[in-house]
């Protein structure tokens, strides 16, 4: 199963956090939580950051244990001021056609909730990783866990290796 991240969802602080004074690692810690209950998920993202942070610093976000999880980022597109805008939609679309894996199981969480049309019912909406989101994210994990067999065959202590790299994992 594949989740497309914006991890601006997750590094705000959480909207229901005990302590108004909280930073990112309150959402970075519930996603990692999930990401332990939900062992075949793998993440890739989705935000705007990535046209200036690399796959390396995302995964410095998590723990040692999970950051191989974090598989990639979605394509870059010639700067991030490129004429013709795509929606996050498109690009999780891109993204799939890239790695030859359309008909791979995936969600998104997102906060950009009208980029989503065709595949609405795939997305969560998440401004920030709230207890409630968190909630949603399992029940969705948990009916959508019994539909498809594992999609991505990446043995769990294999590196994800970027499109440019030889030796990238395949998707059954």
């Amino acid at each position: 199963m594949l989740l497309f991240l914006n991890i601006d969802c997750v590094l705000d602080p959480p909207a229901d956090a005990v302590d108004p004074q909280s930073d990112s690692a309150v959402g970075v810690r519930r996603l990692e939580a999930v990401m332990l209950e939900w062992r075949q998920l793998r993440i890739v993202v989705t935000s705007d950051r990535r046209y200036r942070m690399t796959l390396e610093h995302f995964r410095g976000f998590l723990v040692p244990a999970l950051q191989h999880r974090l598989i990639a980022t979605t394509l870059l597109y010639g700067g991030h001021g490129h004429a013709t805008r795509r929606t996050r939609e498109d690009e999780v679309l891109d993204w799939l056609r890239h790695e030859e894996c359309e008909h791979a199981d995936w969600l998104a969480l997102d906060s950009c909730v009208g980029d989503y049309m065709a595949h609405a019912d795939r997305l969560l909406p998440c401004t920030t990783f709230t207890r409630s989101v968190v909630a949603d994210l399992h029940a969705r994990l948990l009916c959508r866990s019994g539909e498809h067999p594992a999609i991505i065959n990446v043995p769990i202590d294999t590196p994800w290796r970027s499109a440019a790299e030889p030796g990238r994992p395949s998707f059954a």
